[in-house]
């Protein structure tokens, strides 16, 4: 019983004409049990420490490099991608190039190309920009924000190869309920027309759902 105990670091005892076994755990698993600082208060005097660097070149890819970092209780992330293979150094701009970065607070965002996956100016018909962009998780759900220049097209930079051309105004902020709630304001201008809107959509995926029984559904 003795190494058992040693073993798993606790105290054994059989109770006599029974099947019944007390373990009480030891102090050497207390703090392991129940840390004696949170994950934060851990993290936040965390020196700059670069974790991974990633490269590959392929003619189907292109060129692909991400690096990945944390600094205090920040984690980052820079990619960088060519579609072609390098032959100038024109052609070493960029077909997206970001830095993102996550708090552990639950705050994150990215600076440079953005794909809005939230949705947050999908109302402006737009999806790729050029600029900022934040989320934040909230224990109710989530609230996303991306402002910049949404692609409007490309350039060729020579006879084989191609960029994209960003221009005008895109901003939008969404906030998504765990309940199926959406709530959404998207507002763009166009460089060429000098055309401008803003769309404020409000969405709810569970209106009237469930009941068969109803002759109209709708979302």
């Amino acid at each position: 019983m003795s190494a058992l105990e040693a073993l798993i670091c606790t105290h054994v005892d059989v109770e006599g004409g029974s099947a019944r076994i007390d373990i009480m755990l030891d102090d050497r698993l207390s703090g392991s049990i129940s840390p004696l600082t949170s994950v934060n208060d851990a993290a936040k005097g965390a020196p700059f420490t670069p974790e991974q660097l990633r490269f590959s070149v392929s003619p189907d890819t292109g060129v692909r490099a991400q690096f990945d970092s944390h600094v205090g209780r920040i984690n980052t992330r820079v990619r960088y991608e060519l579609s072609d293979l390098l032959s100038n150094e024109e052609e070493l701009l960029p077909n997206w190039l970001s830095a993102d970065n996550a708090h552990t607070s639950g705050l994150s965002g990215s600076i440079g190309d953005y794909s809005a996956n939230y949705r947050e100016i999908d109302s402006d018909n737009a999806r790729r920009i050029l600029g900022v962009s934040g989320k934040y998780a909230l224990k109710s759900g989530g609230l996303a924000v991306a402002i910049g220049q949404p692609l409007t097209g490309v350039k060729a930079i020579n006879e084989e190869q191609t960029r994209n051309v960003y221009s005008g105004f895109a901003a939008g902020v969404r906030y998504a309920d765990l309940d199926g709630w959406k709530a959404g304001l998207a507002v763009t201008k166009d460089s060429l027309s000098k055309d401008q809107q803003a769309v404020l959509e409000v969405i709810s995926g569970r209106l009237c759902r469930g009941n068969r029984g109803k002759t109209w559904q709708w979302n």
